[in-house]
């Protein structure tokens, strides 16, 4: 550390443009690798309350299905699994990839790439 006008210093390695030259002591030790993030949601509660209420209106069974839906998609809100609720029977199921569809198209000729250089027109 260097002083300058009485005030401390800190000296950091130089890097190139673009990087970042930190000293954890400065900032009171060891940065964590990643950000911290509270786990869950705050209204937890208030959100599972409001789920809990849509039974009335649409039957365990369509709300149990919601769910299924909501957690696939990993859309846990009450917003989300009301709108899967309105959105009933008329949602696309997500299946895995089919046999290969086999249209009939007729065959046709095909030439190589290099039929379209410019070099071939000059």
């Amino acid at each position: 550390m260097i002083e300058h006008h009485g005030e401390v210093v800190p000296r950091h390695r130089l890097v190139a443009p673009g990087e970042v030259s930190l000293v954890d002591e400065h900032y009171g030790g060891p940065r964590r690798a990643c950000p911290g993030r509270s786990a869950g949601t705050t209204e937890l509660a208030t959100e599972l309350g409001a789920i809990v209420t849509l039974e009335a209106a649409w039957g365990r069974e369509a709300l149990v299905a919601a769910l299924g839906r909501a957690v696939e998609f990993r859309r846990f809100g009450t917003g989300d699994v009301r709108s899967i609720l309105a959105a009933g029977a008329g949602v696309a199921t997500v299946v895995g990839e089919g046999d290969h569809l086999d249209l009939g198209l007729p065959a046709v000729p095909t030439r190589s790439l290099d039929a379209y250089r410019l070099e071939a027109f000059g």
